[in-house]
């Protein structure tokens, strides 16, 4: 539960994902959560929750929570002087591509963590991967509260890490999604109506995904019980190898990588 104040900068999908996520756990007060966007057209959504709404930032901001949820190109309009008494508040940023050191300069703020969710959060059903330096007990404890509220967690070693899993947890419901689309494009070139065949791909990546967590197996066992000599998944998995996917699927994923470090070296 909530022993201070969160501030959320920044109500877009991300921002209101952890805003519900905190909210829908009925033991907390929704005074203690507030959102703070210049789009006032938001403030209706928020109020309608409960939930405070500023369109600037408060005056004595401390003790508290601050999560930086704004694009990146947003971030360079920051200024210490819009986030006050920074060395007494933990700074939370999901900002893609913006690393501690930039954050430090910019807010002149002490304790800074990143954080990469996905956009499983907005169910929470998501992944958040976390990096930070200098937390005591109650620092992590409060953050892997708030992130857990969302999906499951972990913590890496090494700032470097939050870039890899921007590009693999950060983008992955993106890749599967493309899976997907293709899946369910072929099922309409074959005359099944768009809804149908929605409904069908939905249905076998959630079922497989259910099955998977309740075993105790390899992906790799799972498929070969699928696979029957001579049957059909064989036959199918043969052109994945002879197309050598898992060369494609590696390139996607470089592709990702080296992205998400072009932007954090920006």
């Amino acid at each position: 539960m909530l022993d201070k104040k969160v501030y959320i900068i920044g109500g877009g999908n991300m921002g209101a994902s952890i805003a519900e996520g905190l909210l829908d756990d009925d033991v907390n007060n929704p005074e203690l959560i507030n959102i703070i966007d210049s789009d006032k057209s938001l403030k209706k959504i928020f109020i309608k929750k409960k939930l405070n709404f500023f369109t600037k930032f408060p005056k004595n901001i401390e003790d508290s929570v601050i999560i930086l949820a704004v694009k990146p190109q947003n971030f360079e309009n920051f200024t210490k002087s819009m986030i006050p008494a920074q060395k007494r508040n933990l700074i939370i940023s999901i900002i893609a591509g913006v690393t501690i050191e930039k954050i430090r300069y910019k807010l002149k703020a002490d304790k800074i963590v990143r954080a990469m969710p996905n956009l499983n959060s907005a169910i929470k059903k998501g992944y958040t991967v976390l990096y930070g330096a200098g937390l005591n007990k109650a620092d992590k404890k409060i953050i892997n509260y708030i992130f857990f509220s969302i999906g499951e967690l972990s913590w890496v070693r090494s700032e470097s890490k939050i870039n890899f899993f921007t590009a693999i947890t950060g983008s992955g419901p993106g890749f599967i999604f493309y899976l997907m689309e293709k899946y369910q494009a072929f099922l309409e070139k074959k005359g099944i109506d768009k809804l149908k065949a929605k409904k069908i791909v939905c249905q076998l990546f959630d079922g497989s995904v259910n099955y998977a967590n309740k075993s105790k197996k390899d992906f790799a066992i799972l498929r070969e019980n699928v696979s029957s000599k001579g049957g059909t998944t064989e036959a199918g998995c043969k052109v994945f190898d002879e197309n050598k996917f898992e060369d494609t699927l590696e390139k996607v994923f470089y592709a990702a990588i080296n992205k998400a470090n072009e932007l954090g070296d920006k």
